[in-house]
């Protein structure tokens, strides 16, 4: 995992250093090194719902509902990625 992005060496995430990867962040950031998007299906209430899709951002591989409040900073107002 790269150490300059949300979630490694504590950036965007409060986290320290040597503090863990929350889950939900590592599938994220995983998914995201793999190559693979997202789309922000709902937010709101202190939960975020996230729509995984493929590289080209056509097919749904899945859904992630978090309350983590590390992958609601990294997500921080996109509504996608790439």
């Amino acid at each position: 995992m790269e150490t300059n992005r949300p979630g490694a060496g504590g950036n965007a995430t409060g986290l320290p250093p040597s503090g863990p990867v929350p889950p939900d962040l590592e599938r994220v950031l995983r998914w995201e090194d793999s190559g693979g998007g997202w789309r922000v299906a709902r937010i709101g209430g202190g939960s975020l719902t996230l729509s995984l899709v493929t590289c080209d951002g056509g097919e749904e591989m899945g859904v992630l509902t978090s309350t983590d409040p590390s992958l609601i900073a990294h997500v921080a107002g996109r509504s996608r990625h790439p």
